[in-house]
């Protein structure tokens, strides 16, 4: 993966960061959109297949398993904030310096 590509995803994943941060408490608890989970676990797809050496630091991807169907995942926006933070985190370490 070059560098701007890494640039745009971890700009992406920081844009969900900040939106999710801005919601209130109860919004936070809400389950998030298949649509989302889709793009977030595409994202997280693309940064496993750059570093395959570092693919067991990243979290694991949103499911869909019960809520699929209704257009939902099985996680929260909180979820998704603390799953976003630490593939940034991640992704900062395995830069830092390249």
């Amino acid at each position: 993966m070059d560098e701007l590509n890494s640039h745009f995803l971890k700009a992406r994943l920081q844009g969900i960061i900040s939106s999710i941060e801005n919601e209130d408490s109860r919004a936070r608890t809400e389950r998030i959109s298949w649509s989302l989970a889709t793009d977030f676990n595409k994202i997280l797809e693309q940064f496993c297949e750059a570093y395959p050496d570092h693919k067991d630091s990243f979290p694991g991807g949103i499911s869909g398993s019960h809520g699929r169907k209704l257009g939902v995942a099985d996680a929260s926006f909180l979820d998704l904030r603390v799953k976003a933070e630490q593939v940034v985190k991640v992704i900062e370490l395995l830069t830092e310096g390249a």
